[in-house]
């Protein structure tokens, strides 16, 4: 899902028909653009494939395609976590 909303210059002002997507957004069927990633707690959390992985976080897998980093989400949240809180 594309964005479109005003885009912000230096000033301040707005720029005309300016599209801002949002990383979590599917960029492609096969391109491997995501992550999911874990935490200690066991939280799992949709994450793009070009960002730096946070502190605190590591990734499940490689980097897959949108669609299935969203089936690896579906399955965590059907598995417990041997993770302790």
């Amino acid at each position: 899902m594309t964005t479109r909303t005003p885009r912000r210059t230096r000033g301040g002002a707005a720029t005309k028909g300016s599209t801002v997507s949002s990383p979590f957004e599917a960029r492609g069927e096969d391109e491997p653009s995501h992550l999911v990633l874990v935490n200690a707690a066991g939280e799992h959390s949709l994450w793009p494939a070009f960002a730096a992985v946070p502190a605190g976080w590591e990734a499940t897998g490689p980097a897959a395609s949108h669609g299935a980093c969203l089936a690896r989400l579906a399955r965590a949240s059907r598995t417990p976590s041997s993770a302790t809180p």
